[in-house]
C-alpha cells in the first residue's frame, strides 16, 4: 500500500508535459530543431552555416544523454524522443545523400530496413513482457553514422559547387567507409537483438 507521504505517480499530460520540460527532454526537441535549421541552412547554400548546425545538433546526442543519467532525469519520454530524433537525423542524411547520387541508394534501403525489423522485433517483445537491451555495438555504429555524416556532407557540398581542396579526398574516402562500417556493424547488433528475441519468446497460451 501507497504511504501517505509518497507523492503519487503523475499520469496524463500533466507527466507527460512534466517529463518534456526536463533539461535533457529540450535539449533532444533543441537537437531536432537545430537540425531542420542545419537542413534549410544547406539548400539554401549557406554551407558553413549548414555544417556548424548540424555539428551541434549531432554533439547534443552526446550531451542530452549524459546529463539525464548524470542528474538522474532518465524518462520514458526521453528515450523515446532520443529515438525518435536519432532515425529522423539519420534518415535525412543518408535520403539527402543517396537522393543527389553522393551515395548509392542501397545505403538507404540497408539502415531503413535494419531499423523497421529493430522496431518490429522490440515492440513484439514488449507486447509479450520484455524487453531486448541495447548492446556495445550499436552505440559504435552510432559513432560510425555521425562521423559518416560529417564527411558525406563536405562530399555533399563538393557536389554542389564547393572547393574542398585537400580535404577533397578524404571525404570522399572516409565518408563511405565511415557509413558502410556504421550499417555492418548496425546490422550485426540487428542479428543479437533478433537471437535474445528468439530465445526470450512467448508463445501464446
Amino acid at each position: 500500500m501507497q504511504g501517505a507521504h509518497e507523492p503519487r505517480p503523475r499520469s496524463g499530460s500533466a507527466a507527460f508535459f512534466g517529463d518534456l520540460a526536463t533539461p535533457p527532454n529540450l535539449l533532444c526537441v533543441g537537437r531536432l530543431l537545430v537540425f531542420g535549421m542545419a537542413m534549410w541552412a544547406f539548400f539554401s547554400a549557406h554551407y558553413i552555416a549548414a555544417f556548424s548546425l548540424g555539428l551541434i545538433s549531432g554533439l547534443t546526442d552526446y550531451v542530452d544523454g549524459y546529463v539525464a543519467r548524470k542528474y538522474n532525469m532518465v524518462t520514458e519520454l526521453g528515450a523515446l524522443l532520443d529515438q525518435v530524433v536519432d532515425l529522423l537525423y539519420a534518415f535525412c542524411c543518408i535520403a539527402t545523400l543517396a537522393h543527389l547520387e553522393v551515395w548509392p541508394m542501397y545505403l538507404l534501403f540497408a539502415w531503413g530496413f535494419r531499423d523497421i525489423t529493430v522496431l518490429a522485433v522490440r515492440l513484439s517483445a514488449a507486447q509479450q513482457g520484455f524487453s531486448i537491451p541495447s548492446v556495445i555495438i550499436g552505440k559504435a555504429a552510432t559513432n560510425f553514422l555521425f562521423y559518416s555524416f560529417i564527411f558525406g556532407f563536405f562530399q555533399l557540398a563538393e557536389a554542389r559547387g564547393a572547393e574542398l581542396g585537400w580535404l577533397s579526398p578524404i571525404a570522399s574516402f572516409l565518408g563511405p567507409f565511415s557509413v558502410h562500417v556504421g550499417l555492418s556493424l548496425q546490422w550485426a547488433s540487428a542479428l543479437i537483438y533478433i537471437y535474445r528475441y528468439v530465445q526470450s519468446y512467448r508463445s501464446s497460451p
